[in-house]
């Protein structure tokens, strides 16, 4: 079997036996234990890691591709298009975004006790301090550059 027939059929078999599980065992403790102690670290620091390798992979590459277009009117062009083109597609996903979030309008399906409960039970200060705290308090930090500034 090829590696991408295996790719794809973990996922889907793992997408699969994540929606039953949580359709079947919603309330099951066993399943919250497992998704806490297990499942939710491992996709941190799956995504942290990923992270960590992307960004200067990236930023490698467009360093190599500036060094090696040599004529600046070439960089010149090939730089706004580039910013014309991350202007656009930004655009477009928050276009996108606001559409469906005023469309949707994900609050509106809540009653509104519970609506005014939430709001009233928010400790915006402790939920500030926890923020920090996780931020410093990570084995795996997501931008590595930002974690050794932090440091000095």
């Amino acid at each position: 079997m090829k590696r991408h027939t295996k790719i794809f059929l973990g996922l889907a078999i793992g997408a699969v036996s994540g929606v039953l599980s949580n359709f079947l065992f919603r309330d099951s403790p066993q399943l919250q234990f497992i998704q806490k102690y297990f499942t939710d670290p491992a996709g941190k620091i799956f995504l942290n890691f990923l992270i960590m390798m992307v960004i200067p992979l990236v930023f490698a590459s467009l360093s190599l591709g500036v060094a090696q277009i040599g004529d600046l009117k070439k960089l010149g062009r090939i730089g706004l298009k580039t910013i014309s083109y991350f202007f656009v597609v930004t655009a477009f996903a928050v276009t996108i975004g606001l559409i469906l979030v005023n469309v949707i309008k994900p609050g509106n399906f809540l009653p509104e006790e519970t609506k005014t409960e939430l709001i009233e039970k928010k400790d915006w200060k402790s939920i500030k301090k926890r923020r920090e705290l996780s931020k410093r308090n990570t084995i795996f930090p997501k931008k590595m550059s930002c974690d050794f500034f932090d440091f000095f």
